[in-house]
């Protein structure tokens, strides 16, 4: 469920370098920007966290994390500053 999906550090700062999340089963994420366009994705084979570098160069701005479990889909937004 989506309760057990977290998203962290939100906000991000451009250059920080790193985004984690954790859910509870396997699951693939991906981080879009506003137009829709995949910059980065994983799978992440076990419940807990996946720690991911973000790309460097990010614009601050708004993106999207899309994030698939099961057959379920959530995307939530990612603040860059």
């Amino acid at each position: 469920p989506l309760s057990e999906i977290r998203l962290y550090p939100n906000p991000v700062f451009s250059g920080s370098g790193q985004l984690s999340i954790e859910g509870p089963d396997r699951f693939t994420w991906r981080l879009r920007d506003i137009h829709g366009g995949t910059l980065y994705h994983s799978t992440r084979e076990s419940s807990g966290k996946e720690t991911a570098a973000l790309p460097s160069g990010l614009s601050p701005g708004m993106y999207l994390v899309e994030i698939q479990t099961g057959d379920q889909t959530y995307v939530r937004k990612l603040i860059v500053n």
